[in-house]
């Protein structure tokens, strides 16, 4: 009785010591993962705020230039609104695919 005893004594701390070992790694895993996502989303919005500028500043200047064209400002900033406005009922309708392919996104960065 006494030699089962010395002999799992050993083994049950090698089970504490691996499953402590276990749990750790894990840890680092889901903070690896969560790391590489929260960077590659944090870099996308960084882009797309660039892009938002840059679409921002080409829109005024393309209204600008319309309404030179047209003999009155408001005349190009009414047909870009017009063009944005039709834009946006686009991405409402697609919004359920969009957001698809950003949980696709997701996942497949979680599972890599």
């Amino acid at each position: 009785m006494e030699t089962t005893q010395k002999l799992i004594e050993p083994l049950m701390k090698k089970v504490e010591a691996y499953s402590c070992t276990t749990t750790e790694l894990f840890k680092l895993k889901m903070i690896d993962k969560s790391s590489t996502i929260l960077s590659d989303l944090m870099a996308r919005i960084i882009y797309a705020s660039i892009l938002l500028l840059f679409f921002i500043s080409l829109g005024l200047a393309f209204s600008l230039w319309l309404g030179e064209l047209l003999g009155k400002n408001y005349y190009g900033f009414a047909i870009v609104s017009g063009f944005y406005g039709v834009l946006s009922l686009i991405v409402f309708y697609l919004k359920p695919m969009i957001q698809s392919s950003f949980k696709n996104l997701i996942i497949a960065k979680s599972l890599k």
